[in-house]
């Protein structure tokens, strides 16, 4: 990671964060969107009841997904065999920047909630590994997994999300 200068952007009411960074021959681009809220509570991927609180304001959706893809509108996509796979050692060096970018988001937004969801069960394995690799963060944090349609999803608390002057 070179730089942790997000690029803030604004697509009609949606308003996002986005970051590229590399590893090894691999570009990819992480967003943070700013949740919108619906009306009867929750988001357009969570329900209160998905995730066993009430989502608050200020909560952003986080997603990430390899360049190439990103610009092919091919997401999620395994890369082409003109890449190197990512073996173990590099999906933990994966790991470790996705913790040192949610961190400096965090940092840099102050948000209450993070909420993620694993598109597919590849994805849901080495997010539940990660999990388990790296457990310490900056700021404390309360991760609840297995949420939502087919249990794939995430909610991170940050410290803000008990703050009631938030």
């Amino acid at each position: 990671i070179t730089t942790m200068n997000f690029i803030t952007a604004r697509y009609s009411e949606f308003i996002f964060h986005r970051l590229d960074f590399s590893l090894d021959d691999h570009d990819f681009i992480m967003i943070f969107s700013e949740a919108v809220m619906l009306a009867g509570g929750g988001t357009s991927s969570f329900s209160n009841e998905d995730v066993g609180f009430i989502i608050p304001e200020n909560t952003y959706e986080i997603k990430f997904d390899r360049a190439e893809n990103f610009h092919n509108d091919s997401y999620f996509e395994l890369p082409t065999t003109q890449y190197r796979k990512l073996i173990y050692k590099s999906l933990m060096r994966l790991g470790s920047a996705l913790n040192i970018l949610i961190m400096n988001h965090y940092h840099s937004f102050k948000p209450r909630l993070y909420l993620s969801v694993a598109v597919n069960t590849r994805l849901k394995l080495l997010y539940d590994r990660l999990l388990l690799t790296h457990r310490e963060f900056s700021i404390p944090i309360e991760i609840k997994k297995n949420i939502g349609e087919g249990g794939r999803g995430y909610a991170i608390k940050t410290p803000r999300f008990y703050d009631t002057a938030a």
